[in-house]
């Protein structure tokens, strides 16, 4: 098969995670210069997860923090074209950054993401508020 991520997927899958993070990377790079953004978050902390069970925290810190970073690239480039990728890319960014160790990145890109959901869900907070405690029934 000559897709990378699928490969590197079979090769985690064996426990063979040294190759499994060569394809991920890999792909990762491919999907970069093709403007796949998602993609290549994806296959970032895929190999940040095989880093992980490598027992490799310097570098998985890394790829983490690469991830979060497309991910928020991503959150930029589809503000203009849809909401929920913006949401979406915005809590895979925030996700990421806690991985990285980057608590203050994480911590501003959830404060954008929180005001962003109230204005796309306006009455979610004020109706979960208003909703009866079950103590109280």
């Amino acid at each position: 098969m000559s897709n990378p991520w699928l490969n590197a997927c079979k090769m985690e899958a064996v426990c063979n995670y040294a190759d499994a993070i060569i394809l991920y990377l890999n792909d990762a790079s491919e999907c970069l210069k093709n403007g796949l953004l998602v993609r290549a978050g994806l296959s970032c902390s895929c190999a940040a997860d095989c880093l992980v069970k490598l027992r490799d925290g310097t570098l998985q810190k890394k790829l983490y923090f690469m991830a979060a970073t497309v991910y928020r690239e991503n959150a930029n480039s589809s503000s203009d074209r849809s909401i929920r990728e913006w949401l979406w890319s915005l809590q895979k960014a925030y996700e990421n950054f806690l991985l990285a160790g980057e608590t203050s990145m994480a911590t501003a890109v959830h404060s954008e993401y929180l005001f962003l959901e109230k204005k796309v869900h306006p009455f979610t907070h004020e109706v979960e508020s208003l909703a009866p405690k079950s103590d109280s029934i």
